[in-house]
């Protein structure tokens, strides 16, 4: 029997709209203990940034090998240039559109400039300095990462992959179970301090801009693409599919992408297209009935063992595979 599970989309959307609901009678004392978790929340969060950034990006450069640092560059520039980009036609899209959409009355301008005067208080908090600033931790990760992909050493790098699980551990299970909750404080103290309705249909109108300005993005970045690439971007979007780590799935190390990497497309009755990011493809061949020898003790992932000439192949149960919740 499959587990059933909400989406952290649907889990926002129903602390939002728990958060307004209780908020029209929760007694104050008590809204102010989900403000206090709030503080507590968001304290930590400033904490556990940086130490994320140096998580996930000093082994993910790490792995690139010797060639990172064109490959960096390369990716940086790219990087820097989208943000560019996206900031000035954000910035003159909002300053073009905004004036429009928000009229501002004196209550709604007050409590949009500053809402922290009429939000309830926590009952404590505890001061949780970051252990370095943003910029510190992105350029340390970057020497560190480059360093590791030139040396041959591998205690630092698999120090490095132990801090990553730790991270990836740390988002799993205390970050993003905890976010619905932390937003649905944000809520319900709007809703609490009398502030919901005016901050609500701004958010909404602005929810709405960037959601436009997302799209509008993306077909520009696919425009792009699609010159550079000299193929249609219309058929491209047409054609987009999930792609999933076959070695993620199966518990085992991240994905080293290289010249050989490639992407399987595969063609499932139930989910459709899925691509699935495979190490190498040496070539493909057509099993026969006779060639597959069905095993008793396989494994959730593996079918069976195929033969082919002097070569033994696992044949993976590719629906496992592709199961959210295999």
């Amino acid at each position: 029997m499959k587990k059933f599970r909400i989406s952290l989309l649907w889990q926002v959307l129903i602390a939002i709209a728990t958060g307004i609901a209780l908020g029209q009678f929760l007694p104050v004392p008590v809204a102010r203990i989900f403000v206090t978790f709030n503080g507590l929340f968001g304290n930590f969060l400033t904490f556990a940034i940086p130490l994320i950034i140096i998580g996930l990006i000093i082994p993910a450069i790490s792995d690139l090998g010797k060639g990172a640092g064109r490959l960096l560059l390369v990716t940086a520039a790219i990087a820097y240039g989208s943000t560019v980009f996206s900031g000035f036609f954000t910035y003159f899209s909002g300053r073009a559109v905004f004036p429009e959409l928000i009229t501002e009355s004196a209550h709604t301008a007050a409590i949009i400039d500053n809402p922290g005067n009429m939000a309830l208080k926590p009952y404590f908090t505890v001061e949780m300095p970051a252990p370095l600033d943003i910029m510190t931790a992105l350029l340390l990760s970057f020497c560190i990462g480059l360093g590791l992909s030139a040396v041959k050493g591998d205690t630092l790098r698999m120090a490095a992959a132990d801090f990553r699980d730790i991270v990836s551990l740390l988002i799993a299970k205390v970050i993003i179970p905890l976010l619905p909750l932390h937003i649905f404080g944000i809520f319900l103290n709007m809703t609490v301090s009398g502030q919901v309705t005016s901050i609500i249909s701004v958010f909404v109108k602005i929810i709405v801009v960037i959601f436009i300005l997302h799209i509008l993005l993306l077909l520009v970045q696919f425009v792009l693409a699609g010159i550079i690439g000299r193929k249609n971007p219309l058929r491209l979007l047409k054609n987009i599919v999930s792609v999933m780590s076959i070695r993620n799935k199966m518990g085992l190390e991240d994905d080293v992408f290289t010249n050989a990497s490639r992407i399987i497309i595969l063609k499932l009755e139930e989910k459709g297209a899925i691509g699935v990011i495979v190490d190498e493809v040496k070539e493909v061949v057509n099993l026969s009935e006779d060639e597959i020898e069905k095993s008793t003790n396989k494994g959730k992932f593996i079918n069976g063992i195929g033969k082919h000439g002097d070569d033994l192949i696992s044949l993976l149960e590719i629906n496992s595979v592709v199961d959210d919740n295999a």
